[in-house]
């Protein structure tokens, strides 16, 4: 399956997407199988051990079923999870597990600090798994206000490539 960055050139230009923009364009959509926004960071990871600098990617619930990506272990986001106050979750990649976590499967259901804020982390994705050649270190959801016009802004909006049928 090939994901297309349908915003990509636009964001390169120094346009952004506004949340209510993305939902508007979402809704209208007849051509992509589904959209999901994607906007990478970096945060810090603290708490027990030394504090560590971490690549973060904030998706939409839908992203990772959009991809066909299954955690190793736990769950990736349900619906519902990337709408404000209910985000406090995270996901890990296999190599901070390993690396932070030393592979220890009891990591999931407990409360990691990132980014100043306390989160639950509930899966652990495949050791192969990178987005855009990018070895990111956790996932979180990206948080948005159903209803309203507030919240971040978007860098990137990605859709597999393949047309709704």
């Amino acid at each position: 399956m090939r994901i297309l960055p349908i915003l990509v050139a636009a964001v390169a230009l120094g346009a952004v997407v506004s949340p209510a923009a993305y939902r508007a364009g979402k809704n209208q959509n007849h051509v992509f199988g589904d959209l999901a926004v994607v906007d990478l960071f970096t945060t810090h990871l603290t708490g027990s051990g030394e504090p560590q600098e971490l690549l973060a990617g904030a998706v939409q619930a839908n992203f990772f079923q959009m991809i066909g990506v299954r955690p190793l272990k736990g769950r990736t986001f349900l619906s519902g999870e990337d709408r404000r106050g209910r985000e406090h979750v995270v996901i890990l990649s296999y190599q901070l597990w390993h690396r932070r976590f030393g592979g220890d499967p009891g990591v999931l259901g407990r409360s990691i600090t990132l980014g100043g804020g306390r989160r639950e982390v509930i899966g652990i994705l495949p050791p192969d798994f990178t987005w855009n050649n990018r070895q990111t270190d956790v996932w979180v959801p990206y948080a948005t206000d159903p209803g309203g016009t507030e919240g971040r802004y978007m860098s990137s909006v990605e859709s597999p490539g393949h047309p709704k049928v």
